[in-house]
């Protein structure tokens, strides 16, 4: 089965309107984590959509490091 070229957005006709929105997304970091709730048991964070939340071979940073130590 062939793809369908014009959907594809490598496509000439598709490359100015397909858009990076990695570039946009701020990612969690120990200044601005944001904590929504917190007590002596739980704490809940807002998860950003840029955040790691499972470590891989990359070594980045997983959101559970920065809430262990705010």
């Amino acid at each position: 089965m062939k793809k369908n070229p014009i959907n594809h957005p490598s496509s000439s006709n598709q490359k100015k309107n397909w858009v990076d929105k990695s570039k946009h997304i701020v990612k969690t970091n120990l200044g601005n984590l944001r904590v929504l709730y917190e007590d002596n048991h739980i704490i809940a964070i807002n998860k950003r959509p840029g955040d790691i939340l499972q470590a891989d071979k990359t070594k980045d940073p997983v959101l559970s490091s920065f809430a262990a130590q705010y």
